[in-house]
């Protein structure tokens, strides 16, 4: 990529590319002209901000449902029995079939 391809790319990014942008980065490693760009316009744009927050949201509360938490973070797996994650579970899956 050019100086000025990436320069264009950095001061142009769109809403639309903005969120492609956030959606990849949960499963590759952006360029490094790729978060230069996602930096500056989340720097001015409330909604891309939002969305990035409801992706980590969602990747967080996955994350946890899976039993897999976060370093530091408190252990939902200790404080709930195995019968309530199983139903919590379950009534997750029946969800999914229901919305499929």
């Amino acid at each position: 990529m050019t100086f000025f391809s990436a320069a264009k790319l950095i001061l142009t990014l769109h809403c639309d590319e903005s969120s492609h942008l956030l959606s990849d980065a949960q499963d590759r490693e952006l360029t490094r002209v790729e978060r230069a760009a996602l930096s500056f316009h989340l720097m001015l744009c409330r909604n891309c901000c939002r969305f990035r927050r409801q992706l980590e949201f969602m990747r967080k509360a996955l994350r946890r449902l899976a039993g897999h938490d976060e370093p530091g973070e408190m252990s939902t797996t200790a404080t709930l029995s195995p019968e309530a994650r199983d139903r919590i579970r379950e009534a997750v899956r029946r969800r999914v079939e229901e919305d499929e």
